[in-house]
């Protein structure tokens, strides 16, 4: 299912901005998943801050990519918490 997202904080088309993290997940090539999960995840929790999406349907989106992008759940969680953390988004 897709995740609900608002136009908020600036950004126009949240749908297509969110859509366009997750595929850089999904494409990413071996050696660099790690790395571009933490951008993308960085680049959702801004989302985040304002206020386009939840921080859930965020988690939930990342999880998924990183899953198909065949990232370990450990991995993802601490690309997403860190991401978060450093974009100051609630984790």
């Amino acid at each position: 299912g897709l995740c609900p997202t608002r136009s908020a904080g600036g950004i126009s088309s949240p749908d297509a901005l969110l859509a366009a993290h997750l595929r850089a997940v999904e494409a990413a090539p071996e050696g660099r998943r790690r790395a571009t999960l933490y951008g993308a995840a960085r680049g959702i929790a801004r989302m985040v801050t304002a206020g386009a999406i939840t921080a859930e349907h965020a988690r939930a989106a990342l999880t998924a990519a990183g899953l198909a992008a065949q990232q370990t759940d450990r991995d993802i969680r601490a690309a997403i918490s860190g991401a978060f953390t450093d974009e100051g988004a609630a984790a």
